[in-house]
């Protein structure tokens, strides 16, 4: 039986010491029912949360010693792939780029408009549950495939490269019956019953490890 990896329930990790910010991030997170933590500095924040932590993030870059390119680094170092939202008073065009370009999925300006910010913790939250249903699918096929010994990996191959039963046989210069018998194993192990299966859970497999994406 394949089994899901376990995450937590979501929650708005807020790296942010600005009271009044702080204020009006409560009252929208109390609205959606999700739970929030605060923390003083980043340091703190990766003390305490892993890879297998759900929700989204917000940060106010003026009050970090990092840069925004440092946090991010930070972030991807301890394979926590949250989706940032970025705080700041300020709203210029260079600031936001900035932003953006190093991996945030939104930027909003102080102080915030509560309908906004709400608006921008549901996309992230969102967006953190498709990640991760994309993350348990890309583990559930690594998992199946890994079932296959390498002579069935082989015929895997050359079938999803289009090859026939015959042509299969010819290649490896066994008979059809031996190659059918394998393409059956192969599709019990892999849990599928057609070709096209096969291959869509093989690509799902090379799936590159899931990190933050647009």
């Amino acid at each position: 039986m394949d089994v899901m990896p376990w995450r937590e329930e979501p929650s708005v990790f807020v790296v942010d010491r600005d009271p009044g910010f702080a204020l009006t991030l409560r009252k929208v997170v109390g609205g959606l029912e999700v739970h929030a933590e605060w923390f003083q500095s980043g340091e703190d924040f990766l003390r305490v949360v892993n890879c297998d932590s759900r929700g989204c993030l917000v940060i106010a870059p003026e009050e970090s010693p990092w840069t925004l390119a440092q946090w991010f680094g930070r972030l991807a170092a301890g394979n926590i792939y949250l989706p940032v939202i970025v705080a700041s008073v300020r709203g210029d065009v260079p600031r936001v780029v900035e932003a953006m370009q190093a991996g945030a999925l939104n930027y909003l300006q102080k102080p915030c408009d509560e309908e906004i910010l709400a608006d921008a913790l549901r996309g992230a939250i969102a967006w953190d549950a498709e990640h991760g249903r994309r993350q348990a699918e890309v583990a559930r096929a690594r998992k199946r495939l890994s079932r296959l010994t390498a002579g069935e990996l082989q015929v895997l191959e050359m079938l999803i490269d289009g090859k026939t039963n015959q042509e299969v046989a010819t290649a490896l210069g066994r008979s059809v019956r031996a190659i059918e018998v394998r393409r059956a194993k192969i599709r019990q192990k892999m849990r599928v019953r057609s070709l096209a299966e096969l291959t869509r859970l093989s690509l799902v497999a090379q799936t590159p490890s899931l990190g933050r994406t647009k």
